[in-house]
């Protein structure tokens, strides 16, 4: 996803094996690198997704496929309608729309019932993208977040006040909406301004979209376009309301249209196609997976320990899953400043006279604020805190002493992946055994 990497795997390693395993198999791929460094090094240099760094840009154009704005722009205009309002527009533009379509079509309905029934599912919609942008914009750096997060909030209301009065079977009011909405979009934070005009800007270079990848033989090996840039990533990654930019439809295109692929397969989680926007069971052609993935046949593999995120995957990408084994777990053992506490604990309670108890305590509560711990600390006894009516500051040595030893117990009793796996490899017999003693211990 985004760049190069996976939950637990190994990928050059990885991808060097299934390429390997293909060309054994009688596919055409050309010559390989010699090593999983090699196809690292050929990965970083043109097939890695680049923020919009003209210099950058500039400079990965002449080693990578591109898709001219032509091209794109005559496929763009073949998507569903809705699809294109909300690419350029974004999900307070489409929401807006779906609103006043559907109040037209509601208002035609004379059975009292249907009325309330598609009210009732307008509202569910509306409230699901207003809690999506919300999240969004939570977790956004931006200046304008709290005025954003404000007009959200009396976008909302207003909305509400809409579906009011369709249910009261008068005509609505859209001009608040409209104008709290336009006043959203144009604080211009990514995403909720939508993406713009077809190519769009993201990895645009001189109009022509850039399709960053290595190609060996009949293989195409490149990574899946970011859902954004400017939004933290982990806030667009499960978002059901941002629609991807363009350039996330345009490599798909490419591998559909121009590279005309027998088959895709999106190696390791996490991907981002399978939580694409719209329906989440039943797509249809304006639904994202169904225009990223279309009737390609594909295959994820897949870490065995995310069944229920495979299961997306499967529903929404017509994914066929291929389980891939985690890295063998180790116990995870105290070291440095994690083992300095222990040993402190260790001395406080091991103390003759209140002396030592005392220092050894002070120098502890002295290193858990060095270490940055004080906040994990209090969430961790929150519990204890509450009964007790107290703040951290408040706690007593025996108190102290014994939820900073439960906290270091907990964390030892946490497993560690030990390095990463390589995809169709078994473990070893030492990493059989390490796994054996984890379980077992």
């Amino acid at each position: 996803r985004h760049n190069i990497g996976a939950d637990n795997l190994n990928v050059p390693e990885s991808l060097l094996d299934m390429l390997r395993s293909l060309k054994a198999a009688g596919y055409k791929t050309g010559e390989l690198p010699a090593n999983g460094k090699a196809l690292l090094d050929m990965l970083q240099a043109s097939g890695v997704n680049l923020p919009e760094d003209r210099q950058a840009l500039q400079a990965m154009s002449k080693q990578v496929q591109t898709l001219g704005a032509d091209d794109y722009e005559k496929w763009f205009k073949t998507l569903p309608a809705s699809v294109q309002a909300e690419m350029v527009n974004g999900p307070l533009g489409a929401l807006q729309q779906l609103m006043q379509d559907q109040a037209a079509t509601i208002a035609t309905l004379s059975s009292a019932s249907d009325r309330r029934a598609r009210i009732a599912l307008l509202q569910q919609r509306m409230h699901n993208t207003v809690s999506d942008l919300q999240h969004a914009l939570d977790g956004l750096r931006h200046k304008g977040r709290t005025r954003a997060l404000d007009l959200l909030a009396q976008l909302e209301v207003a909305y509400q006040g809409v579906l009011d009065m369709l249910a009261k079977g008068e005509a609505p009011q859209w001009q608040n909406s409209k104008q709290l909405s336009q006043a959203l979009i144009a604080m211009q934070i990514e995403g909720i301004r939508g993406w713009g005009a077809a190519p769009g800007k993201v990895m645009v270079w001189e109009g022509r979209q850039l399709i960053p990848g290595v190609r060996f033989g009949n293989v195409f090996l490149g990574p899946q376009p970011p859902r954004g840039w400017e939004l933290n990533e982990e806030l667009l990654h499960a978002n059901m309301s941002f629609p991807p930019p363009h350039q996330y439809l345009g490599f798909y295109h490419y591998l559909q249209s121009v590279f005309k692929a027998d088959a895709l397969v999106h190696v390791g989680r996490h991907s981002t196609y399978e939580f694409l926007p719209k329906r989440s069971a039943g797509l249809s052609e304006s639904d994202y997976p169904s225009l990223v993935a279309g009737d390609l046949p594909g295959i994820y593999p897949y870490i065995v320990d995310g069944v229920g995120e495979g299961i997306q995957a499967k529903r929404r990408g017509l994914a066929v899953m291929v389980d891939h084994l985690t890295p063998p777990l180790a116990i995870t053992e105290l070291y440095d400043d994690l083992l300095e506490l222990r040993q402190l604990i260790e001395s406080a309670e091991a103390a003759t006279d209140d002396h030592t108890r005392g220092e050894a305590v002070q120098t502890l509560r002295r290193k858990i604020d060095t270490m940055g711990l004080r906040d994990e600390l209090t969430a961790s006894m929150d519990e204890e805190l509450k009964v007790r009516g107290i703040g951290f500051d408040d706690i007593d040595e025996a108190l102290l002493l014994h939820e900073v030893g439960h906290y270091l117990t907990k964390l030892q009793e946490d497993f560690m992946p030990l390095g990463l796996h390589v995809f169709g490899r078994g473990w070893s017999r030492d990493a059989i055994d390490t796994m054996m003693k984890s379980m077992l211990d």
